[in-house]
C-alpha cells in the first residue's frame, strides 16, 4: 500500500521530532522511525521537516484564543520546538501567530495546556536531560514561573475548567511510576506555585489525568491508571488541598484507549477513543465505486461517549471510522464532533488511499453527518462526504478525499450550530508550478461556524502553497 508510508510519517512527525529534541537536550526516549520519502499514487511528497510543522492546537473556552506546538523556529542544523499563539476575535481572522515565550532559556517547549478562560499557559519543556512544567501568562507581561524543577519527567498538564487549578502527570526518574499532581494558582508567582499535593496513591501508576466537569463548586479528577488497557478513577474534591484525602471512586475498568481524550468544560461528557481489536468487529474498506478494494480489516480505534458515575461506553458512528484522528464534544453534550480515516480504493487508482472526514455524530448514536473539511461551490456549507470515489468538483472533475487531518480541538462553549474548531492538515492538494503534489508538512486550520455562516481560514501561513490562481493562466492542478 503506498500510502502507507504516508500516514505513519504523518501521525508520528511530532513524536519522531520530539524525539530528536529530546535526544539533543541529553533525555532517554524512544526513537521513532525517520521520515522517508512520501508517497501517493506514484507522485512524490517533500520529507517532513520540523521547521514546517505546526500541531496539537488549543481553543480557550469561547475560541477567541489559540496556543499551538511550532518546529518554525528550526533550522537544517538545529531542531526548535516552541508554543505560540494566536488571537482570534469573534467575527474575525485570526491574528499572526506569535511566540508565547519570549526566549530559549526553557529549552525545547513540547507540551502546552490553554486555560478555559485564556489567560494561562501551562507549558512541559526539556533542557539538559530535565523535563519539567512552566506556567506562562497568555498575554506575556510576565516571565515564565518554573512549577518544577527536579529529576521527574512531567506530562499531560491540564487546567481546571475554572482555570484556579493545574493537575499533571510526574513519572518518577528513579521508580519509573507516574502520580498526579497538583497545585493552585493563586496569583501565579513561584510562591503560590510552591504548594504542590500528590493527589494518587502508591498502588497506581498513572497514564492519563483530566477533569470532568460538576456543574457546581466541586471539583472533579478522572485519572487512568495501568499498563495497556486503562482503568479510570474519580476523585471529588473543593480545594486542592483535599485532593489528596479525596475518595477514589471507580469509573472505567480495563478499557484500551489511544492518547486522544476530550473531556468538555461546560458539560459532564467525555470523548474517549477506544482501540477495538475485536474480530467481531469488522470493517469493510469497500466504499463507494470502489473495485479490488482492500481486505476487511479489524478496527483500529473508535470514538465512544462516556459519562462519569456509570459504567458502560456508548459508541458514536456505525460503521465507525479505520482510525480516529481526532475527538470533541459540544458542551449542550448533542453533537461529537470527530476525524475518522478510512481506507478506500476508486476505479482507475493504482493504489490504495487514505480519506479522512470530519465528522458530527448525534450522540443518540443516529447515522453520523460526514463532511470534508472544505467549503462548497456556493461557500456556505460544507463538501458532503458521501462517497469516497464520487465526490464531484464544481468544474465536474472527480475529487479525492485525502487530506490528512488530525488533532482536533473545539472550543469549550460550542453547540451544535455554534462553534468553533483548529485542526491539523497535511494537505496533498498543493501544488508547484508543475502540478506535482509538494506540500507535506502539518499546519493548522481553523474553523468558525455561526448557524448558516461557515468561514475556513489557515492559521499556520508557514510556507504559501503555489495555488491555480498563481499558475499565470495555466489550466488548474487536479488530483
Amino acid at each position: 500500500m503506498q500510502e502507507t508510508c504516508v500516514n505513519t510519517a504523518w501521525t508520528l512527525v511530532i513524536s519522531a521530532v520530539l524525539s530528536l529534541s529530546m535526544a539533543g537536550c541529553g533525555a532517554t526516549t524512544t526513537t521513532e522511525p525517520p521520515a522517508v520519502d512520501s508517497q501517493r499514487s506514484g507522485s512524490s511528497l517533500e520529507t517532513f521537516g520540523p521547521k514546517y510543522n505546526d500541531s496539537k492546537p488549543i481553543l480557550s473556552a469561547d475560541g477567541t484564543h489559540i496556543v499551538f506546538i511550532s518546529g518554525r523556529d528550526s533550522t537544517d542544523q538545529a531542531v526548535a520546538l516552541k508554543i505560540y499563539k494566536a488571537d482570534w476575535p469573534q467575527g474575525g481572522d485570526p491574528t499572526s501567530p506569535t511566540r508565547v515565550t519570549s526566549g530559549d532559556d526553557l529549552g525545547f517547549e513540547q507540551e502546552a495546556a490553554l486555560s478555559q478562560d485564556g489567560q494561562w499557559v501551562a507549558l512541559v519543556a526539556a533542557k539538559d536531560g530535565q523535563t519539567d512544567l512552566y506556567l506562562q501568562d497568555y498575554a506575556g507581561t510576565k516571565s515564565p514561573v518554573r512549577v518544577t524543577n527536579d529529576a521527574a519527567v512531567e506530562s499531560h498538564p491540564t487546567f481546571s475548567p475554572d482555570a484556579k487549578l493545574i493537575a499533571w502527570v510526574s513519572r518518577a526518574a528513579d521508580t519509573g511510576l507516574s502520580s498526579v499532581q497538583l497545585v493552585a494558582l493563586g496569583d501565579g508567582s513561584a510562591a503560590a506555585l510552591a504548594q504542590q499535593f500528590t493527589v494518587t496513591t502508591a498502588d497506581e501508576d498513572v497514564r492519563q489525568v483530566f477533569w470532568v466537569p460538576t456543574g457546581n463548586s466541586s471539583y472533579e479528577l478522572a485519572t487512568g491508571a495501568g499498563a495497556g488497557a486503562l482503568t479510570y478513577s474519580l476523585r471529588t474534591f473543593s480545594a486542592a488541598d483535599q485532593a489528596t484525602q479525596a475518595t477514589r471512586t471507580d469509573w472505567l475498568k480495563d478499557l484500551l484507549v489511544q492518547t486522544t481524550i476530550a473531556p468538555v468544560a461546560a458539560s459532564a461528557n467525555v470523548v474517549l477513543v477506544r482501540k477495538d481489536l475485536s474480530s467481531e468487529r469488522v470493517l469493510s474498506t469497500k466504499v463507494g465505486d470502489a473495485v479490488d478494494a482492500p481486505s476487511s480489516m479489524l478496527v483500529q480505534t473508535e470514538p465512544v461517549f462516556a459519562v462519569p458515575g456509570t459504567s458502560t461506553v456508548t459508541r458514536f458512528s456505525d460503521p465507525p471510522g479505520y482510525e480516529t484522528l481526532g475527538a470533541a464534544m459540544a458542551s449542550d453534550g448533542k453533537t461529537a464532533f470527530l476525524v475518522t480515516q478510512q481506507v478506500y480504493k476508486c476505479v482507475g487508482d493504482a493504489s490504495d488511499s487514505y480519506g479522512a472526514a470530519l465528522v458530527l455524530a448525534p450522540s443518540d448514536v443516529s447515522a453520523p453527518t460526514r463532511l470534508s473539511p472544505r467549503l462548497a461551490a456556493d461557500g456556505a456549507s460544507f463538501e458532503l462526504v458521501q462517497g469516497y470515489c464520487d465526490r464531484k468538483r464544481a468544474d465536474g472533475t472527480v475529487g479525492r478525499i485525502d487530506d490528512k487531518i488530525a488533532d482536533l480541538a473545539l472550543n469549550a462553549q460550542a453547540t451544535q450550530t455554534k462553534y468553533r474548531l483548529a485542526y491539523v492538515t497535511r494537505f496533498t492538494t498543493k501544488f508547484d508550478e508543475n502540478c506535482a503534489l509538494k506540500s507535506a508538512d502539518p499546519e493548522i486550520m481553523v474553523v468558525d461556524v455561526d448557524g448558516d455562516k461557515k468561514v475556513i481560514k489557515p492559521l499556520s501561513l508557514n510556507r504559501a502553497p503555489v495555488t491555480d490562481a498563481g499558475r499565470g493562466g495555466q489550466a488548474a492542478c487536479h488530483l
